[in-house]
């Protein structure tokens, strides 16, 4: 159930609740009362038979989330880490978020795609389309993208 994903979420990053997301979704996932909500499979299931193109796209939450806690947020920022992410994408990139650190943009790749970034050619590509959308600097995680990776820094 999506109760559980949520569960199992908050012991991986050891976020707690509700500090760091919206009071709604803690009541909702957390109450002990049964509800009457699908479960994530239930709704993925339901979501491919209506044949919606986008039902395997990998989730993207909010693009304020690309910028480091107590960063204040502006349309600037914001538009520079979404020309910066459909540059990428248009690289053929498929799951990847660019980390927007004041006039660095830090480009974090899946690992399983990390590897096309070996051929210098597309690594210049990518590093020039993050800098075309307003970032001076462009550094490329090693590590690659991993969900929750700017609370990292925070948890220290």
């Amino acid at each position: 159930t999506l109760r559980e994903h949520y569960r199992r979420k908050r012991a991986y990053y050891t976020i707690h609740w509700p500090a760091s997301y919206e009071r709604n979704l803690y009541r909702v996932f957390s109450s002990g009362t049964r509800q009457s909500t699908p479960s994530a499979a239930q709704f993925l299931r339901h979501y491919r038979r209506m044949e919606l193109p986008t039902w395997d796209l990998p989730a993207s939450p909010c693009l304020a989330s690309r910028l480091p806690h107590g960063t204040v947020v502006t349309i600037g920022a914001l538009r520079r880490v979404e020309a910066a992410e459909a540059a990428v994408r248009a690289l053929g990139f498929r799951e990847l978020r660019v980390r927007h650190l004041g006039q660095t943009g830090k480009v974090e790749i899946a690992p399983a795609e990390l590897g096309r970034l070996a051929d210098p050619g597309l690594r210049r590509e990518v590093e020039e389309a993050v800098r075309a959308a307003g970032y001076a600097r462009v550094t490329i995680d090693p590590e690659g993208y991993r969900r929750g990776s700017l609370n990292l820094t925070v948890r220290r």
